[in-house]
């Protein structure tokens, strides 16, 4: 598997992590919350998850960003940090938005903090989820069952 990354220089910013196994077949961008330990060797288990169902699904190539760049490893740091977004992460998203044949939306409950949702959905369309949060969110895929299909957000 080719597993490659983009960081900020000091690191503590994740723009974009791939993973591609077959190259032939089309990629799928899921969007999490924010970064945790997966890098350009590791996977964290939230990526390890996102692979198996992109493979179950068909896809050959897995682009994983975030609606936060800060690497934290517990979504409540980033109330913490000065610039939790980051400052390069719109120009990525805007980027690798556009050569995804599938988006995957799966932030989980947290999106609504400093309105990050909502600015991100306005360019980001067509997607989809793995089902709602009761507050109305794109489910975090870590903890869901394999089985899972895409559907409509």
């Amino acid at each position: 598997m080719d597993r490659t990354a983009s960081f900020s220089c000091c690191r503590r910013y994740r723009y974009a992590l791939w993973r591609a196994w077959d190259k032939e077949l089309p990629s799928i961008l899921v969007f999490g919350l924010n970064p945790s330990t997966a890098d350009e060797r590791v996977d964290d288990a939230t990526t390890r998850k996102c692979i198996g169902y992109a493979k179950s699904w068909g896809f050959g190539e897995l682009c994983m960003v975030n609606l936060f760049a800060a690497v934290a490893k517990r979504p409540i740091e980033l109330r913490d940090m000065d610039e939790p977004v980051g400052p390069q992460n719109d120009v990525w998203l805007k980027r690798v938005t556009l050569k995804h044949e599938v988006t995957l939306a799966a932030w989980g409950n947290g999106g609504e903090y400093l309105d990050r949702a909502a600015e991100v959905l306005r360019f980001i369309k067509p997607l989809y989820c793995l089902g709602k949060t009761v507050c109305g969110n794109p489910i975090h895929p870590l903890y869901q069952p394999s089985s899972l299909n895409l559907v409509a957000l």
